[in-house]
């Protein structure tokens, strides 16, 4: 996929993120699936942390589920295996891949 901010802001794709993801607690996961934003410099970075500020409803002592979403630095990227793609969906189906099978 590519960004191009000609069709859509950045601060907009991140509203549209937020407010239609629902992330897994990280106990459920683990590490591995949990939900991350990664920003390529720090004006990304203060970007995305004022975009989901935002949305965080003002005054509460409890904590929102968009904390469930981890903003970091990209570094290098690489796509996991086959067996890790669309994880919801193949648990939902009750068809976890293994390599046993």
């Amino acid at each position: 996929m590519t960004f191009d901010p000609r069709a859509v802001s950045a601060a907009k794709l991140l509203k549209m993120f937020w407010t239609s993801h629902q992330p897994m607690p990280i106990s459920f996961t683990g590490q591995q699936y949990r939900s991350a934003v990664f920003c390529h410099d720090d004006e990304q970075l203060a970007l995305a942390e004022s975009v989901r500020l935002s949305l965080v409803p003002a005054e509460t002592p409890f904590s929102s589920p968009l904390d469930l979403t981890a903003l970091e630095k990209a570094g290098s990227f690489y796509r996991a295996e086959e067996y890790h793609q669309r994880f919801l969906q193949k648990q939902r189906s009750g068809m976890l891949w293994s390599p046993n099978i």
